[in-house]
């Protein structure tokens, strides 16, 4: 397969956010690199943002249209016309302005630059035609654009394959069969594609078994976890019953956490760990009850499920003890008793 070097430039935010969406979306089968994912942006996102003229096309024609609407279709066709070419100009003047970041040289693939070349936005028909001065600008602005979206954005945007595949699936009433993480096989009986707005990632939520299992557990996988995925053939549909438990869950659960069990969990939190908890909002937990302990002290009850005490509670290091329940407890003493060892025998340098 061919590829084509090609220099870009980007402010350095965006460069920072890519680099770091390599990885949160990588995982150990689908190695993503800076190059993949910038080839998967263009694929799976070039046509539909706002580098795009014909992401603003239709609607600047509804406007145009709206404000000649009193004209004689005669008159209004031409000047129609003229004000749109007028805000092509004016779109690609702007567009054409230098550009200053951080640039930086990556390989297109031969498959990413059909995408481009039937871009007529970068490639115009004819000299009169408005358009980028060249593929570089046009990349700028499309990196630009990806960059402020917001993360589960972002995810559908780099696993846009997935997401058709999971969509089919649901229209058309299909079991999915996907690999795990770990390499296992499930069969999912899809019900929804949900953001949980405490992880900000998306989930397929529904119902699954593994391989040479045939019990169906409610379930919800994050979709830039899985490595692959595909429509399976045998038609089945959610129930109405199923439907109503998964909803049931969803009233006290997040996607994320939604095959997990809540269960009673004690924290005791410093004043430090106090504020953090304040101000880290990401896969936080809500309290139920908060006792003071000491005027230093105080200690926080949450209904939630261990998975995510334990990932939102690791961090606070030395301001956060778990003191309920054991089983959380112990697992954490754990990972703090290992860094100990690790930090003693100067296995992290």
């Amino acid at each position: 397969m061919g590829i084509t070097p090609q220099n870009v430039t980007v402010t350095l935010n965006t460069y920072k956010i890519i680099k770091n969406d390599v990885l949160l979306f990588r995982n150990k089968n689908n190695k993503l690199t800076f190059n993949g994912i910038l080839n998967r942006i263009i694929k799976n996102y070039s046509g539909k943002s706002s580098a795009d003229f014909s992401y603003f096309s239709d609607s600047i024609e509804q406007i145009i249209n709206s404000a000649l609407n009193n004209l004689e279709s005669k008159d209004k066709k031409g000047l129609s016309e003229k004000l749109f070419i007028a805000h092509k100009k004016a779109f690609f003047e702007e567009k054409n302005k230098p550009i200053h970041g951080v640039s930086f040289k990556f390989s297109i693939s031969e498959k990413t630059m059909d995408t481009l070349n039937v871009n007529r936005n970068i490639f115009p028909d004819s000299v009169s035609d408005y358009s980028y001065e060249y593929i570089g600008k046009y990349l700028h602005y499309l990196f630009e654009d990806y960059a402020s979206q917001s993360l589960n954005f972002r995810e559908k945007i780099i696993f846009a394959d997935f997401y058709d595949e999971i969509e089919n699936s649901i229209e058309n009433n299909k079991l999915l069969r996907a690999e795990l993480n770990g390499g296992a096989i499930v069969f999912i009986k899809p019900y929804q594609i949900m953001h949980d707005p405490e992880t900000n990632y998306n989930y397929l939520v529904g119902f699954s078994h593994f391989e040479n299992d045939e019990k169906n557990t409610i379930c919800s996988y994050r979709i830039s976890r899985l490595n692959k995925i595909s429509v399976y053939g045998k038609k089945e549909t959610i129930t109405k019953n199923e439907q109503n438990e998964i909803e049931k869950i969803l009233a006290v659960r997040t996607p994320a956490y939604i095959s997990y069990e809540p269960i009673q969990i004690k924290v005791l939190l410093t004043n430090k760990g106090q504020h953090l908890y304040s101000i880290l909002q990401h896969n936080r937990p809500e309290f139920t009850a908060i006792n003071n302990k000491s005027n230093d002290i105080k200690e926080y009850n949450f209904y939630c499920s261990e998975n995510q005490a334990k990932n939102y509670f690791l961090k606070f290091g030395a301001d956060a003890t778990i003191i309920e329940p054991d089983s959380l407890k112990n697992e954490i003493k754990e990972e703090f008793e290992k860094a100990v060892i690790n930090y003693s025998n100067n296995l992290i340098s």
